[in-house]
């Protein structure tokens, strides 16, 4: 479960310990206008022949200038440009994420992750063609393209994923590997980021490659660290790489071998639709072609569509609770609704007297709760009676949380092209 939001290198934290961090969308690299050539050193004779389309000669230029540490960031950046001119999808792809690893705080960074991840989808796309003899449409090198292309040969229902139960609260674990490892991936619509804890890391000697970024974590109740690392995620056959934001936890982490597992939020799969069927614990995602305009006409809302906003790209809709409309966090990986004490009254709610005690995971350890029922919370054409549900005292996040108490038994599209959510009947 995850709320808030993310300033510079700060993510918010919520009640499942999951960190919520701005969502990095897919988005067309424009290439950004090379300077001026004003000396001649090989940065500015690379910068020449780009100009002139002599892509080889640029990268040529570009290495030689990356090798004297000349314009290092940049030179390495459009190295990686030049490959992609030349179709050297893999040299691309590593080149852009020597920048992201070694030069995070510098102005390629964030294009250069971008140009990672689609390059990272096109080539895994391509390996999957060859195992499978299906031949991949010819790959156009125009960056504006590719978000288009990186899913040339995804199969024709979609990316199907199987999940289970691990935890026995609804959420949502898949078989996947992080860097080739095996291990349980929480698939979790209210986080941001990909995401482990450091205890989880050193049980499986795992050695990530690290940038040199690393974010302060405030949680519910204190602040922690977070390290940065590039790492090539899979959940089943779907493979991208992604940074994974690495807390230093506790060596005496008090989490159970199940919580304690990676997750991932919006950054893997955010720019996708993906469909969620509780009732067959299977998830597909599928390539999201066009994202919604300001210029775009209103959207027309089938009967079984619900509209959602974005805080901070998290996702909000407006339920009813009790019959009273309430802003809440689309959030799968929260096991139940909850509430913090403020948000009570907001959604016309007092804390029955016979409200359970009890105790609840968090990212600072193990914190007091109450649990109680909902009479009636209702989104679009669903409406769901005695929904489980849970308040915490003196937390943070900013809206309540809809999760998996209300989501069990559904089957529902997340659709970011008309940023809509669609329930199947």
């Amino acid at each position: 479960m995850r709320t808030n939001q993310i300033t510079t290198l700060c993510i918010s934290v919520a009640l499942t310990s999951l960190p919520v961090i701005t969502l990095l969308w897919f988005s067309a690299i424009a290439i950004k206008p090379l300077p001026a050539v004003a000396a001649e050193t090989s940065f500015d004779k690379g910068v020449a022949a780009y100009k002139k389309g002599l892509y080889e000669e640029a990268a040529s230029c570009f290495r030689s200038a990356a090798q004297r540490h000349i314009n290092t960031a940049a030179s390495v950046y459009y190295l990686a440009m030049s490959y992609q001119q030349l179709n050297k999808m893999q040299e691309a792809h590593d080149s852009y994420k020597v920048v992201c690893t070694n030069y995070p705080n510098s102005p390629y960074s964030d294009k250069s992750f971008e140009m990672m991840k689609q390059l990272g989808a096109r080539l895994q796309a391509m390996e999957t063609a060859k195992e499978t003899g299906r031949v991949p449409e010819s790959f156009v090198t125009a960056s504006s393209t590719i978000k288009q292309n990186a899913f040339a040969t995804t199969p024709s229902n979609g990316y199907v994923l199987k999940y289970t139960e691990e935890a026995m609260d609804g959420r949502m674990y898949i078989d996947g590997t992080i860097d080739g490892k095996k291990c349980k991936i929480l698939f979790d619509t209210g986080s941001g980021v990909t995401f482990c804890r450091q205890s989880f890391a050193n049980k499986n000697n795992w050695q990530f490659n690290w940038t040199k970024e690393n974010a302060i974590v405030p949680g519910a109740f204190k602040e922690t660290i977070a390290n940065i690392a590039i790492a090539r995620i899979a959940l089943g056959s779907f493979v991208r790489d992604d940074k994974i934001y690495v807390e230093q936890d506790s060596p005496d982490s008090l989490y159970a071998s199940y919580d304690n597992c990676p997750i991932v939020g919006q950054s893997f799969f955010g720019d996708l639709t993906y469909e969620i069927d509780t009732r067959r614990k299977v998830i597909v995602l599928k390539p999201t072609n066009r994202f919604k305009s300001k210029n775009d006409a209103p959207i027309k809302l089938t009967d079984r569509e619900v509209p959602f906003t974005r805080d901070g790209h998290h996702i909000v809709v407006k339920a009813r609770v009790n019959n009273r409309e309430c802003e809440m966090y689309v959030d799968t990986g929260a096991s139940q609704v909850v509430f913090a004490d403020r948000h009570l009254a907001q959604c016309g709610l007092n804390r029955p007297v016979e409200a359970t005690s009890t105790v609840r995971r968090t990212v600072d350890g193990r914190r007091d709760s109450y649990a109680f029922t909902v009479d009636n919370i209702k989104l679009g054409p669903i409406e769901k009676k005695e929904v489980s549900a849970a308040v915490l005292l003196n937390t943070k996040f900013s809206r309540p949380l809809l999760g998996q108490s209300f989501f069990e038994g559904l089957h529902f599209t997340v659709d970011p092209s008309r940023n809509v959510i669609r329930f199947d009947p």
